[in-house]
């Protein structure tokens, strides 16, 4: 549903360039995403929220389907949505211990053996050390993808990134 919203605003005339899109992406479909992470975070589900991510960054980029996946978050200038997942996370994890005052924190400090094998909770996760900026330089340099030489660090804008939207997606075709 948020995906149509996005991609009548990127078939219009209205002059919306990839800023704007991602912009208008990030509200809507990602922070809708990111709810509640701490409990569908190690769901099976969760490749079919990647799915309609990855439609929202085609969306932005302009680019079509044989794209590579890894080239998506890097065009449209958003993290990939397992780290953002795996942050988000993080952040709900740090506040809970921080404050003991909340009903969680003893669940989450003084849990419970698993009593299922098929179960991932939340405190069994392990974060990654460094900040989501360093991780995803090094998955992108160790991704494999041709061309990842291009780009040094996937978080800074791509060249053309303000072009308006024909003109854009139209080199994400090329």
């Amino acid at each position: 549903m948020r995906n149509n919203i996005i991609s009548k605003l990127a078939e219009s005339t209205w002059g919306s360039d990839a800023t704007v899109l991602r912009i208008s992406a990030l509200a809507p479909v990602y922070r809708i995403a990111e709810y509640c992470v701490t409990v569908w975070f190690r769901s099976s589900q969760y490749k079919n929220v990647d799915t309609e991510l990855n439609q929202t960054m085609r969306i932005i980029t302009g680019t079509i389907r044989t794209t590579e996946v890894q080239w998506l978050p890097v065009l449209a200038n958003i993290a990939p949505p397992d780290l953002r997942r795996l942050m988000h996370a993080e952040r709900i994890v740090e506040k809970i211990k921080i404050n003991p005052k909340l009903p969680l924190y003893e669940d989450i400090i003084t849990h419970s053996h698993k009593r299922l094998k098929s179960r991932y909770p939340i405190w069994d996760l392990t974060f990654p050390i460094e900040a989501l900026s360093i991780t995803w330089k090094t998955r992108w340099k160790d991704s494999g993808v041709q061309g990842v030489t291009l780009i040094e660090n996937p978080e800074t804008r791509t060249p053309g990134f303000n072009l308006p939207r024909k003109l854009w997606s139209w080199l994400h075709k090329i």
